[in-house]
């Protein structure tokens, strides 16, 4: 098993942002993702994590928000996709996802658990 403290997620809103090139509009990942990405990167290379490469895995996140705003579905994306390559290779692993919002104005984070499927899950038997 997988546990990881994160830093809190940029919004949905700020993932994309849209740009002009050679004549077409294109969205693409916003410095806001690409920095949060970076942030999660560090964190996951200083816990020496040995990524699980191969497999299905189970997560299970409790994003603990600054304010009593916000959907907890638009920060599991971000998540997502910055764990993945560090913490597993592809987010197709993913076949369970446990998600809960809690609030902690002092402390805001998110806590990642992660395992493999076939170690019995994290909730299920």
């Amino acid at each position: 098993m997988i546990k990881l403290t994160l830093p809190y997620p940029p919004t949905a809103n700020h993932l994309k942002t849209a740009l002009v090139i050679r004549g077409r509009a294109r969205m693409v990942k916003s410095a806001t993702a690409r920095n949060y990405a970076a942030e999660v990167a560090a964190i996951v290379q200083a816990a020496n994590i040995q990524p699980i490469t191969d497999g299905d895995i189970e997560l299970l996140i409790v994003v603990y928000r600054p304010r009593k705003v916000g959907d907890l579905d638009n920060c599991i994306k971000i998540i997502q996709d910055s764990m993945k390559g560090g913490v597993f290779a592809d987010d197709k692993q993913i076949t369970a996802i446990h998600a809960y919002r809690r609030d902690d104005k002092a402390n805001p984070r998110v806590e990642v658990q992660l395992c493999r499927v076939e170690t019995g899950g994290l909730l299920l038997p």
